[in-house]
């Protein structure tokens, strides 16, 4: 209809011109670019402001340790050894020749747990315990160098399951609680310490040598 009513006229229709249009395009197009870059350079100079400007270092609190450790008693420390000696033993017998890492880890942890048994014992169930300990450690001494072949796994097994039934029935915490040593007492200094001499104020001071200073002679017996 506006096509007839513009012929009629003798108007003809404006024809849309796609080049009129193109600079506001170039215009949004730049300014957007122009957020781009300013952003990136804002960016930038955040970082290398951080790595120009020196940071304020937090201050580290120094650790603060007890003067004296608190000790445990003696049945407390075996009890613990003890359940680590059978769970590295027990780990030991499961991963030999099976697995490297594991074998040497579970004979060095064994080993340790069983050598430190016997100093909270007496002297007589301690000998005891240490020969143990000694026909242990001659059992498994070559799995620090290297692999069992085979045919000495077994044998090795069966004599660390016999040593560690020993261990179980000699030296259990409920037959060996009566031969603990007694649990170390904590040792008074203080008769030790120096007495340090009480300060006296200078006003004090002063006043000692004014009282000599005004003694008469009659006072000190001159006449």
């Amino acid at each position: 209809m506006k096509q007839k009513q513009y012929r009629r006229r003798g108007v003809s229709p404006r024809k849309p011109n796609p080049g009129q249009d193109a600079p506001a395009t170039i215009s949004i197009g730049m300014i957007i670019l122009c957020l781009i870059i300013s952003g990136c350079a804002s960016t930038q100079f955040e970082q290398l402001k951080k790595k120009l400007i020196r940071q304020k270092k937090e201050k580290i609190q120094p650790v603060r340790f007890l003067d004296e450790p608190v000790r445990r008693k003696n049945s407390e420390y075996y009890k613990e050894h003890f359940l680590y000696f059978h769970t590295w033993n027990d780990t030991l017998i499961e991963f030999l020749g099976k697995n490297r890492k594991r074998e040497i880890q579970a004979v060095r942890e064994a080993e340790r747990h069983l050598i430190s048994l016997p100093k909270y014992l007496e002297p007589e169930y301690s000998e005891k315990l240490q020969a143990l300990a000694a026909d242990y450690q001659s059992l498994t001494a070559p799995l620090h160098v290297n692999s069992l072949p085979r045919s000495r796994e077994s044998l090795v097994v069966k004599g660390l399951r016999r040593l560690e039934t020993r261990v179980r029935r000699d030296f259990a915490f409920s037959e060996i609680k009566d031969h603990l040593l007694p649990d170390p007492t904590r040792i008074d200094l203080s008769a030790y310490e120096e007495e340090v001499p009480e300060e006296v104020a200078p006003e004090e001071v002063n006043a000692q040598d004014e009282t000599k200073e005004s003694v008469t002679p009659a006072e000190n017996g001159n006449v």
